[in-house]
């Protein structure tokens, strides 16, 4: 997920985006979200007391995922009714780590899930 958000920051500079795209930041903010869902769920595997509110935090941070998908395809679409390809280019390689880094984050839900499952 980091390497992800890192790889999108580092775009903005050696592509020389002034400003983030307002769903740029909608992405960002879906990953703040999940990432806070995810730091309360691996607080809870230290002793497992309460699986269901873990797996909860688990099925939020998959719910957030869907949420960043439809983000990503709204914004993709919208890319290519503009007519420079080559800031289409750019932006659309931005929107598409913002969009992995979310996928990290439902990979990791998906594996703490497990571990309670295997453990309660």
């Amino acid at each position: 997920m980091l390497d992800y958000i890192d790889g999108a920051a580092a775009r903005f500079i050696l592509y020389e985006i002034k400003k983030p795209e307002e769903n740029m930041i909608k992405l960002a903010e879906v990953l703040v979200m999940q990432a806070e869902e995810l730091n309360t769920a691996l607080g809870g595997l230290r002793k497992i007391k309460n699986p269901k509110e873990i797996e909860k935090r688990c099925i939020e941070v998959n719910r957030l995922e869907n949420v960043a998908d439809d983000i990503y395809k709204r914004s993709v679409a919208d890319l290519f009714k503009r007519t420079d390809a080559i800031e289409i280019m750019k932006l659309k390689e931005i929107y598409e780590r913002l969009e992995f880094a979310t996928d990290k984050c439902e990979d990791a839900a998906n594996v703490i899930s497990d571990i309670v499952v295997k453990n309660s």
